[in-house]
């Protein structure tokens, strides 16, 4: 998927909750215990499962379908 805002193409991964934590991740792991890794993104949220998600490192958007 290519950024709707800068035209250049954008990472896939998954926008993973813990319960008290949301996390933008390139692998849906390793978050049961709110760690979170070198290159994780934490949010702040309360969401159980996760979901697809797109991110662009350079405009630094996060794209979730729903």
């Amino acid at each position: 998927m290519n950024c709707p805002y800068c035209g250049k193409r954008m990472e896939t991964g998954f926008l993973q909750g813990n319960g008290a934590f949301l996390y933008y991740t390139q692998s849906p792991d390793g978050h049961l215990l709110g760690l979170a890794k070198k290159d994780d993104i934490p949010l702040t949220g309360l969401l159980e499962r996760r979901c697809d998600a797109w991110r662009c490192p350079d405009c630094r958007k996060l794209i979730v379908p729903y």
